[in-house]
């Protein structure tokens, strides 16, 4: 059968629609299905951000939300710039907090350097306490301890009682080393120890005590390892004017002997341990024919064998000051000498000789200390000058013997007090503190004549007049 004109145009019609059909199947399968396998996927953000940008070819509504494709790697770039946006606001941030809170402190002062030589302002609080009897202080650890007939007292910063341990001596004798007190009753058996909490320990000789010592840090505590308790030393009567010189370890108030070393010509006075606890010297007098001698007499402190002797015709030092490094100064009120004797089999580096000696003048040695651990302090004072008449001196030694430095005070100082690198001196009227530098950082005057001080800390000290005891704290 022939087709007609008519049916063949109308089948070339058909034909050509199909591709269109096609093609927007094609279009209707990219916005609404999920992509197979090797075809790349659009996200909401990017078809959101490109909403109003249309491919070519499209339109209508059915189009609106066709995107751009994107590459996943593009992606990834972007959210890690993202991440890095982020923690970079937040350096910022922190960094900002840090400025403003520097800037702060700053007006506040906490940042300008601190004037070492700057004059400081007393404070007195007068303690509320009244020995009972005759007394004498001292103090450890920011506590006051009175001694008098109800036994040891402790008083604290604010001057109010805080402990009290009973005890009984005829010649209480006060010395604070380290974070120790030591009470010692100079002629009877008993030696306590006391830190800022009461008492630790007691000690009872088999003998009269002539002395007792601890040889744990200095007074600023520059010596010795904090680890290390320190030892006891003591310097005992013994029969027909001999003596004995003990060595006592301790490990939490447990004492142990190390040695007894008796001493038959020799009748000593004083004894120091060095800081390295190499050796001790101990100091007294040699008596034989009638005739008074010095000596010094230096043992190791593994066996207690005596490995130099000095002997001195006019001379009995009475104190005993080592150095760090093993020199020691020994010292009267007519004399400053400085010994080096190292227990080695050489002898090398020994030194011996005399810095100061009064000969016939007015001057004298009140008292030394060692501070630093390199340096001996001197206090002389003239003779015949007391009040407010007068000047005294202090005098720094390095451990060659060398002055370094001189602190001249007005009136006659009595003891000399260190701490932390601050000396404390009195006189018959006021207070000095004297700094590291050899500065005069603090006075304090006195209605009533100053007894004796101690250091509670660096800045504040304990001050025993004849009218009661005050605390001094510079400020």
């Amino acid at each position: 059968m022939k087709r007609t004109t008519k049916e063949k145009k109308l089948k070339k019609s058909t034909e050509s629609a199909r591709p269109e059909q096609k093609d927007t199947a094609a279009v209707s399968k990219g916005a609404g299905e999920t992509p197979g396998a090797g075809e790349t996927s659009v996200t909401a953000e990017e078809a959101g951000n490109k909403g109003g940008q249309q491919p070519d070819g499209a339109g209508g509504a059915g189009n609106a939300g066709k995107g751009r494709v994107i590459d996943r790697k593009v992606l990834e770039k972007r959210r890690k710039q993202r991440i890095l946006r982020r923690r970079i606001a937040a350096i910022v941030i922190v960094v900002l907090i840090i400025v403003a809170a520097l800037i702060v402190l700053w007006k506040l002062g906490v940042f300008k350097k601190k004037d070492p030589d700057k004059v400081l302002t007393p404070a007195v609080t007068r303690v509320e306490y009244t020995p009972r009897g005759e007394y004498i202080i001292s103090a450890i650890d920011g506590v006051v301890v009175i001694c008098d007939e109800n036994g040891a007292t402790g008083i604290d910063a604010e001057g109010k009682w805080k402990w009290n341990s009973t005890l009984s001596a005829s010649e209480p004798v006060l010395s604070p080393a380290g974070n120790l007190l030591l009470v010692t009753d100079k002629g009877g058996r008993s030696i306590w120890a006391f830190d800022g909490a009461g008492l630790k320990w007691r000690h009872i000789t088999d003998t009269a005590i002539i002395s007792a010592f601890l040889s744990g840090p200095l007074a600023d505590g520059s010596s010795r390892s904090s680890k290390a308790e320190p030892d006891l030393i003591t310097v005992c009567e013994q029969e027909d004017f001999e003596s004995a010189v003990i060595l006592l370890s301790q490990n939490k108030g447990n004492l142990t002997e190390k040695f007894t070393r008796r001493f038959g010509k020799y009748h000593m006075l004083a004894a120091a341990e060095a800081p390295d606890r190499s050796q001790l010297a101990a100091t007294g007098v040699y008596y034989e024919g009638g005739t008074l001698t010095g000596c010094t007499v230096f043992m190791r402190t593994s066996d207690g064998e005596v490995y130099s002797t000095l002997l001195s015709d006019s001379e009995v030092y009475l104190q005993l000051r080592y150095l760090n490094d093993g020199t020691v100064f020994a010292s009267n009120s007519d004399s400053l000498k400085l010994i080096r004797k190292l227990p080695s089999v050489s002898g090398s580096g020994d030194t011996e000789k005399v810095l100061w000696s009064r000969n016939g003048g007015r001057k004298l040695i009140v008292d030394t200390a060692v501070t630093g651990g390199n340096t001996c302090i001197a206090a002389f004072r003239d003779d015949n000058v007391s009040g407010s008449g007068g000047m005294s001196e202090l005098k720094y030694f390095d451990r060659a013997g060398n002055v370094t430095k001189t602190v001249e005070i007005r009136g006659s100082i009595g003891d000399l007090e260190v701490c932390g690198g601050n000396v404390a001196v009195f006189t018959d009227e006021a207070l000095y503190l004297i700094n590291a530098g050899g500065n005069i950082i603090g006075t304090c005057n006195f209605e009533s004549r100053p007894l004796n001080v101690a250091f509670m800390d660096a800045k504040t000290l304990a001050v025993n007049t004849a009218s009661g005891i005050d605390i001094v704290s510079f400020e």
